[in-house]
């Protein structure tokens, strides 16, 4: 990872956000910011 992907997850993180790493098939890595809700169940 580089100094670029490192201060991008930071920033996700300082925002809040929860973040996923997620290796590939081609061996790079894959940064996404993960949001989840609560269902309401009546």
């Amino acid at each position: 990872m580089t100094e670029n992907d490192i201060r991008a997850i930071t920033a996700a993180l300082e925002q809040g956000y929860r973040v996923e790493l997620t290796k590939e098939a081609d061996g790079s890595i894959t940064i996404r910011t993960v949001t989840r809700k609560k269902v309401k169940v009546q």
